[in-house]
Order: structure tokens, then sequence, then C-alpha cells
């Protein structure tokens, strides 16, 4: 199930980061939608390795893009908008996810160590 969720950041965030490629918005977010895209890739490949914890830091990305698409500089068109709303949302709902289960199997695997 980790590494599920896992895929799913690591796709979303390449869509992110070539969702730049399309003219949807001014250059600035689509230069930001492209850093975050990257950074969110690399942390849905760390977890694919069974590293849950760095997953918060997803959901922050995820809250970031959510939040971005609401700043009027950098929103020019629906489509960024719907983009980084229905992305930012994504991300930022499978980090957190990804991060409740990652700390129950560790207490999980804390207590069985235990016994």
């Amino acid at each position: 199930m980790m590494t599920t969720k896992g895929w799913i950041l690591t796709m979303a965030g390449l869509w992110l980061a070539f969702a730049t490629c399309l003219p949807l918005g001014p250059r600035e977010h689509e230069m930001n939608d492209l850093i975050v895209g990257f950074v969110v890739v690399n942390i849905g490949l760390s977890t694919l390795h069974r590293r849950p914890t760095v997953a918060w830091t997803a959901g922050a990305l995820g809250m970031w893009v959510f939040i971005s698409a609401f700043i009027p500089p950098l929103v020019s068109g629906i489509g960024l908008f719907l983009n980084n709303i229905l992305t930012g949302a994504l991300i930022m709902g499978v980090g957190y996810v990804q991060v409740r289960n990652g700390k129950n199997a560790t207490t999980t695997d804390r207590r069985v160590l235990s016994e």
C-alpha cells in the first residue's frame, strides 16, 4: 500500500513539472510548478524505499501548490487555477495520509519488536 502512495506522489509531481510545457500561465508560476514538481517526484521516489517520514514535506508542498492558485499575480487562467487546485489537493492528501500510515506502521513495528 505504501508503494501505491509513493507512485501517486511521483506521478503527481511529474505531472506538475511537465504541465509547465503547456501554456497555462505566467512564466514565474511555471518555474514554481517545475521546482515543486521535481521535489515531489524525489519525495515520492524516496517513499517507495520505505521512508514515509519525508512525506510530510510532500503534504506541505501540496498545500503550497493549492494556496498558490489563489495568489492573484500568479494566476492568469482557469486552466492553471484548476491544475494547481487539483494537483495540490492530491499531493497534500497523499502526503499527509502517507505520514499517518508511516507513523502507525512504525508504532506497530516497535510493538512487535518489544514482544
